[in-house]
């Protein structure tokens, strides 16, 4: 049997009284019959401002539905999703308009150029050209893309690739950011500079979801918590109260695993 869920709500200051994330009753089912399988079973979850939240999960817990639900590329079997106050299935541009959403499986186009690549991406959010340059320096300065910004991408490394990526989902400057293990393919000098733009993206008008399997870096970098397990919300809490004396982590999410069945399902 899946463990019950234990939900601790998030302390709210009078200023984060509003979530930028709504989710009700998710349920998202995959095939019929014999063949169905459920992905997500009825996750309600208000996430707000100012924190980054880690997703953390066994593989097949639901996660990346989740994410892909929350960024309109998938549809609920049933319950609701609102972005910045827009349902993710009637309002979907306007969820698109407030949202940055790096998967795990994201790739750019081989022949643009960083350079092209953004004012791509630039002009399909609506940004004026000279805010797509001045996001474009200030992005390409804190990742450090500006050394290759005119190669074709198809001639970059992994990690280049990946922080080109990270720089398409921050372009549009979005209130809510998903990224889904956006640390993959990164060296340790590059990582650090990432963790260090997450933080600095924090702010009252802001949530992030971080989706990663380092426990270590989730500890190190979030605010609050979501573990998913069996496509049900098993935990959900602020650091502070999930993490009590001589506790860590791992210990918290291993014991949050404790009974589980083995997933059939891996999103």
């Amino acid at each position: 049997m899946s463990p019950q869920p234990h939900v601790q709500q998030p302390s709210i200051t009078e200023t984060q009284t509003t979530p930028l994330l709504k989710v009700r009753s998710l349920t998202k089912c995959y095939g019929e019959g014999e063949n169905k399988v459920t992905a997500l079973d009825g996750v309600d979850l208000d996430l707000y401002p100012g924190r980054i939240y880690g997703l953390l999960g066994p593989n097949g817990a639901g996660k990346t539905t989740l994410m892909r639900i929350c960024a309109t590329l998938l549809q609920p079997t049933s319950g609701s999703v609102e972005v910045a106050g827009f349902d993710t299935v009637r309002e979907a541009p306007s969820v698109r308009a407030h949202l940055g959403y790096l998967s795990a499986s994201t790739d750019i186009y081989e022949r643009l150029t960083p350079t092209e690549l953004l004012r791509y991406f630039g002009r399909l959010h609506d940004m004026s050209s000279e805010r797509i340059e001045e996001r474009t320096r200030q992005l390409f300065a804190q990742l450090a893309i500006a050394s290759f910004r005119d190669r074709p991408a198809g001639k970059l490394s992994t990690g280049m690739r990946q922080k080109v990526s990270i720089a398409r989902a921050f372009l549009h400057d979005p209130p809510v950011l998903i990224l889904d293990e956006p640390t993959n393919g990164l060296d340790l000098v590059v990582r650090q500079s990432l963790l260090d733009l997450l933080r600095n993206a924090v702010c009252p008008d802001r949530l992030i979801i971080l989706s990663t399997h380092d426990l270590p870096e989730a500890e190190e970098l979030c605010d609050a918590f979501i573990f998913i397990d069996g496509g049900r919300l098993v935990i959900e809490g602020n650091k502070d109260d999930l993490l009590h004396e001589g506790d860590n982590l791992r210990s918290v999410f291993f014991r949050a695993l404790e009974g589980r069945e083995e997933p059939t399902f891996a999103p």
